[in-house]
């Protein structure tokens, strides 16, 4: 078999593996459920419960003119929000989780839905930075985990891991650019080359890859908000809503979280 063809079609097969086949890519589950009107942060056999009036009583921070983009939809309308910070919350029922220590620990985020989703304690508190910061931006965690170590959670259908298989920047990249499964809007518009080869380098190295990638620190909120342009949330809506601001897709715009667990 020539070289090229050769090529071409390992590059084939590798995406037919890589890729969920049409109709498996994570989608937010249809909402039925009513609004949440606290959320129980569990941490070891503690669980402690904040309502609603627990969060307002927290310092506010508000979010101007977010747009999450969705991966079928697009972009999901552009928005000012105001809630209480993440870390804030964290904080006051885990006091430490800021500390080098806890930099491993993760921070699972349920919906009544069935949705969840994950931050690492070090993205909250500490360096987030690279490969590995633009695989959460940008949404592959969504579906592939935060890791990239695969995923099937709760109200998320099944996709491949993709850490540590030595991938080349130019299959991720036909990968991104492709429709994969039905997920869309990754063209160079929205992840550049520079951005795909900082995410391989993460992805095949995650130990020890560095790449340029910063969050911007103006940017950088992430809140459980319960207004929206100024107007209090409807159940419908969802009465508690995640919003994280440098998030550049949607895969963490969560609406009726009722759970945070600190694992």
């Amino acid at each position: 078999m020539p070289a090229l063809v050769k090529s071409a079609f390992s590059a084939a097969l590798a995406l037919l593996f890589l890729c969920p086949f049409p109709g498996t890519a994570a989608e937010h589950p249809a909402a039925s459920a009513s609004g949440t009107s606290s959320v129980s942060v569990v941490t070891g056999s503690s669980t402690v419960t904040l309502t609603l009036e627990n969060l307002q009583n927290l310092p506010k921070h508000t979010i101007t003119g977010y747009e999450a983009v969705g991966t079928k939809r697009g972009p999901l309308g552009r928005h000012d929000w105001e809630g209480a910070g993440l870390r804030d919350v964290l904080l006051k029922v885990a006091p430490g989780l800021d500390k080098p220590g806890s930099a491993s620990k993760r921070i699972v985020v349920k919906s009544v839905d069935g949705w969840t989703i994950s931050f690492k304690a070090r993205e909250l508190f500490g360096e987030f930075t690279g490969g590995e910061a633009l695989f959460a931006i940008k949404g592959c965690n969504e579906c592939h985990g935060a890791d990239a170590e695969g995923s099937a959670p709760a109200g998320k259908k099944a996709v491949p891991a993709l850490k540590s298989r030595a991938l080349p920047a130019p299959l991720i990249g036909a990968l991104l650019r492709a429709n994969h499964g039905d997920v869309k809007f990754y063209g160079p518009d929205r992840v550049t080359g520079d951005e795909i080869d900082q995410i391989t380098a993460w992805l095949n190295a995650p130990e020890t890859a560095t790449g340029s990638f910063r969050i911007d620190s103006s940017k950088s909120r992430v809140i459980l908000a319960w207004t929206r342009d100024g107007q209090p949330l409807s159940s419908a809506d969802g009465l508690i809503q995640l919003v994280v601001e440098y998030d550049q897709f949607a895969g963490r715009f969560s609406h009726w979280v009722d759970r945070i667990e600190i694992e």
